[in-house]
């Protein structure tokens, strides 16, 4: 013989409790839900995105006016390299500077690619 809850005195047991209380209105009224629906449905107007000019990514006057932004990237480099940017970096902090590695290899490859820049203008002058 199986044994039954009885659930009707359990419920009357919870019935004013604090954990379950009894809901007074139903919690979706079925007029409110269509409404609902119906507002949902509905199109918003649609907002135009007006384009910003194209910016040049050179630099004027070797200075932008806006910072430019950094990004982290990873890239092979050769042990007596790393070890003459850290000896750098090592005599500017000496001598109270605040250079630190990233700066300099960027200032370096800056340098780079103005002078490669500068070659590539010369031969097709050249021309």
């Amino acid at each position: 013989m199986k044994k039954r809850v009885n659930t009707d005195a359990i419920k009357n047991e919870l019935e004013g409790s604090v954990f379950f209380p009894t809901p007074t209105q139903p919690v979706n009224p079925p007029q409110k839900q269509e409404q609902e629906t119906e507002r949902s449905n509905a199109r918003t107007v649609e907002q135009v995105n007006e384009s910003t000019p194209v910016q040049s990514n050179e630099r004027t006057n070797g200075r932008s006016k806006e910072a430019r932004q950094t990004k982290r990237q990873s890239y092979e480099f050769y042990a007596d390299q790393i070890e003459a940017i850290k000896f750098i970096a090592r005599e500017e902090e000496d001598r109270g500077g605040r250079d630190n590695k990233s700066k300099i290899v960027r200032e370096a490859i800056d340098e780079y690619l103005a002078r490669r820049k500068n070659r590539t203008v010369e031969r097709s002058n050249v021309r």
